[in-house]
């Protein structure tokens, strides 16, 4: 949501780099790939074709000319994107494709590794945390609004889990960047997260 609302307010282009893990998890259940076989989960990669659109405080997914926006928002390609986000090769493939999005006028780029790997010289580079527990209400919230039926403490398990294999991992693992700008987003509200990073920003 906040890097949303920087893209709209700095008339900037998007890059949600999760959907994109999303995406590939997508595909390769489309086409029957096991999430293991990377020999045919590479070239899938360099075929892909992405687009945002935004809407309001959201956005469209358009992957390869078709909107999979209702399949990338369950958990359950949520959790088969962290699974197959640890592999090397998968993430080296997507790579260049993250970079792509840093055009004119600029880029406001959200994910994991954003600060730490793919854009590690941007000016800008904000950390937010909040309990596991806050962010799993959040993200309840937020699927609930979108007509997805899901398990608070399923949420809560899974962002558990993800948050582990995310920071074990071996290749771009979950860490604060030396120079990030960190928000603990736990009592805070949305416009008050955003007051704080645009004032980080103009500062």
């Amino acid at each position: 949501t906040l890097a949303l609302l920087l893209t709209k307010h700095f008339k900037l282009n998007y890059l949600n780099s999760g959907s994109l893990y999303r995406s590939v998890a997508y595909l390769t259940k489309l086409n029957n790939i096991h999430m293991k076989d990377i020999e045919n989960i590479i070239p899938l990669i360099s075929t892909l074709k992405i687009e945002f659109l935004l809407q309001d405080n959201d956005f469209k997914l358009i992957c390869n000319n078709s909107d999979i926006t209702k399949y990338i928002n369950t958990e359950e390609y949520a959790t088969r994107a962290s699974l197959m986000s640890s592999n090397k090769y998968i993430r080296n493939s997507l790579i260049d494709l993250q970079r792509s999005f840093y055009i004119d006028p600029g880029l406001v780029a959200e994910g994991r590794d954003m600060g730490s790997v793919i854009f590690k010289d941007s000016k800008f580079k904000i950390f937010l945390t909040a309990s596991n527990e806050i962010k799993a209400r959040r993200r309840y919230k937020q699927l609930k609004q979108k007509g997805i039926n899901v398990s608070l403490p399923h949420l809560i398990e899974e962002l558990n889990e993800r948050d582990k294999r995310d920071a074990s991992r071996k290749i771009s693992p979950l860490v604060i960047p030396h120079d990030a700008y960190v928000i603990k987003t736990d009592k805070l509200t949305i416009n008050e997260v955003l007051t704080k990073s645009l004032k980080y920003i103009k500062n």
